[in-house]
């Protein structure tokens, strides 16, 4: 389109006007080497000092004992460090401001960010004469040229050279191909950089990877373009991306980025495979089916090999050809199944129905090594489960302090208290690869890949949680030996806890899920359309308590009110929730005051969830006007007549106070029963008893 040519210029532009401080020796080399020996000179240099795997270790598990290799691996891996990014990114969401609620805007703009050769670019950043070398990260060395590719820059794959190609293979498509070794520090540094640019552009952001994003740009657009009216609204569009695109380069230290854009995610990201590299590519509505139509179907998502087959053997190969079939055909004449059907039936459309959900609920914890594990004897299974179920327990206590948020944050006995109130996990997972018999050693990567395999998976679902490695591992260690496999046959194993539980003993507790930062945020969103019907903090604290806080958004605001309030009652006796005890009828508290003092009282239209005795007392307090104050009493005391409280002499002596202000302010409606007592009547209102203990009782 118009936009990715102007896109590229502008990229262009930005680098001429950006400059990158030196920070190591890739940048300081000017001798009289050429560049191919001073990169390979780096890259060895860079290698001695990162680890056995780094140094072309190539030593199984067998060999150096299951402690040390799983510790190494997961230092080392970079599916490791891939798999396990969500944890470090959530730490940067821990310190953001909470999320705003996604309004929805038509028409609606999401870009697509992907960084370019992601780390290959960290490394090569800033130096374009190691730039314009072919060159691909993996652990394989010059000496060795064995190890798998994770990333290659586009020198490299203009000879043909791809990601998950071993090493030795490249070489001969590309014999001055250069290898560096993996720089995970470097890679999560420049990462949470580039999220933060993000950010600045918006608080909707939904992180994929270490490298990739989506971002819902459509109040800044819709903002823009108000800003700008006569202006073209693709060229706003345009301009926001490249200034994103610009800032990314900067913060990253010289790391480009590729945006695509489209009405909703699948389109989004087929609109970034045009952009690439270092461009910008919107693909319009109205171009949607004529683009998407000319694609194969093994483009689409969850559009895997075997569906491919499936199709391909119908005579569909293009989405064109697939938009002819009927989404019932697809699932039941085809047996592709219901999600699949419906997933490409309307992919192939460029229709995305899926949510906007930036940070989904963690629901099990999981290690899983399948590289270098080589096994002679049950010992050595039982020692490498043991060590692999320590890991995973590891990773999940962490997880729990992490998400249980500034709980965690404090002292050694702070933390211990913290890690006693999680009970850990009920549900063990065991993942195993078995060896086929007579497999091609030609489809296995390197001498310790683990090669073509039978993958078995066996699950136990305890009667209680534990959190304890040695539980765990006598429960994998038993799953290992119902599966009846011969050590020798074993080329990987990873070990999965689910069902996370907390201490079911405390008031606010349900698992683990639902104290987490996550669910935090969740329940805002959840409960963010009775924003301005409910106090929010009190709905909050009672959402903790209600079971079924995830289906809230389909009960009715009585249905809703119900449960949270049943909840409430059965939690009375928690000091920490008594601010919220209310009763259901509790529900206008301040509306008397027809919005006379909404900067002095928080007015509630319908509904005030945090409506306790206590609660009033304040809001009625900070009313200066005598007059109003007492009406918004009067009206309270009717609404709260049936809640639950404690006894409290500073807010009894109050309700003296306004009784006896009431006999002068509304003569016409209070009649003085006794010294100690009054009543109150009107037209519009239930009658009331009130003393100076509370309330006596209530009329009609």
């Amino acid at each position: 389109s118009a936009s990715a040519s102007a896109s590229a210029s502008a990229s262009a532009q930005s680098k001429t006007h950006i400059s990158t401080p030196v920070t190591d020796k890739r940048q300081r080399d000017s001798d009289s080497r050429s560049p191919e020996e001073k990169a390979k000179e780096l890259a060895e240099e860079l290698r001695s000092g990162l680890g056995p795997l780094a140094q072309g270790w190539g030593r199984s598990s067998h060999e150096v004992g299951a402690e040390k290799f799983v510790d190494t691996f997961f230092k080392a891996s970079r599916l490791h460090f891939i798999g396990t990014w969500k944890e470090r990114y959530d730490t940067l969401l821990d310190v953001m401001d909470d999320t705003p609620p996604l309004i929805e805007i038509n028409p609606r703009w999401i870009f697509h960010v992907d960084m370019d050769a992601f780390f290959a670019s960290v490394t090569t950043r800033g130096v374009p004469e190691l730039q314009r070398l072919p060159v691909v990260i993996c652990w394989g060395s010059e000496k060795s040229n064995s190890g798998e590719i994770s990333c290659a820059n586009y020198v490299a794959r203009k000879s043909g050279v791809k990601a998950g190609e071993w090493l030795s293979s490249a070489k001969e498509k590309c014999p001055t191909l250069i290898s560096f070794p993996f720089e995970f520090e470097k890679y999560t540094e420049t990462a949470m950089n580039m999220y933060k640019a993000l950010f600045r552009l918006t608080p909707h952001v939904l992180g994929l990877s270490c490298d990739e994003a989506y971002l819902d740009v459509s109040q800044v657009v819709a903002d823009a373009a108000l800003a700008n009216p006569f202006a073209d609204v693709n060229h706003v569009v345009s301009e926001i991306a490249e200034k994103l695109r610009r800032e990314i380069f900067q913060v990253t230290g010289g790391c480009t980025a590729s945006i695509g854009c489209g009405s909703n995610q699948f389109l989004s990201r087929l609109a970034t495979k045009q952009a690439k590299p270092d461009g910008y590519f919107h693909l319009e509505d109205s171009k949607v089916l004529d683009f998407i139509g000319k694609l194969n179907v093994s483009d689409l998502p969850s559009v895997g090999w075997s569906t491919t087959k499936i199709l391909k053997e119908k005579g569909i190969q293009t989405c064109f050809e697939l938009r002819k079939l009927s989404q019932k055909f697809l699932a039941q004449d085809l047996k592709l199944g219901p999600k699949t059907a419906k997933k490409i039936f309307e992919y192939c459309r460029g229709i995305d129905t899926r949510p906007w959900n930036p940070r989904p609920i963690r629901k099990s914890v999981s290690a899983q090594i399948s590289w270098g594990v080589r096994m002679k004897t049950d010992s050595e299974v039982e020692d490498f489960l043991k060590h692999l179920s320590a890991k995973v327990v590891d990773r999940m206590l962490a997880m729990f302090k992490k998400t249980s948020g500034n709980k965690a944050k404090g002292t050694a006995a702070e933390e211990a208290n913290v890690i006693r109130s999680f009970h850990g996990a009920s549900l063990v997972s065991l993942k195993v690869w078995r060896a086929k018999k007579n497999a091609n050693p030609n489809k296995r990567k390197g001498s310790l890949g683990h090669g073509q395999c039978d993958r078995l998976h066996r699950s136990l679902t305890r009667s209680f949680p534990t959190k304890d490695p040695e539980e765990v591992a006598r429960n994998t260690i038993g799953l290992f030996k119902a599966l009846k496999i011969e050590a020798e046959e074993v080329r990987g194993m990873g070990v999965i806890l689910g069902n996370l539980h907390e201490n079911k003993n405390s008031a606010s507790s349900t698992s683990v899920r639902k104290l987490s930062t996550n669910q935090a945020k969740r329940r805002r969103t959840v409960l963010e359309p009775f924003r301005n019907t409910f106090n929010l903090s009190a709905a909050l604290q009672a959402s903790t308590l209600t079971k079924d806080i995830e289906n809230l958004q389909t009960l009715s605001h009585k249905e809703m009110v119900d449960a949270i309030i049943d909840q409430l009652r059965k939690t009375k006796t928690e000091p920490e929730v008594l601010p919220f005890l209310g009763n259901k009828k509790a529900c206008e508290a301040a509306a008397f005051c027809n919005g006379e003092t909404c900067g002095s009282v928080h007015c509630f239209q319908k509904h005030m969830l945090d409506c306790t005795a206590q609660f009033l007392y304040e809001m009625c307090v900070s009313i200066d006007d005598d007059l109003v104050r007492i009406r918004c009493l009067i009206q309270a005391v009717k609404q709260i007549a049936n809640c639950i409280w404690e006894k409290d002499s500073d807010l009894n002596k109050y309700w003296q106070s306004c009784c006896d202000q009431l006999k002068f302010q509304y003569r016409e409606d209070v009649n003085v029963c006794s010294s100690s007592q009054i009543s109150y009547s009107s037209s519009r209102n239930s009658d009331i008893i009130m003393n100076s203990s509370g309330i006596v009782g209530l009329g009609k």
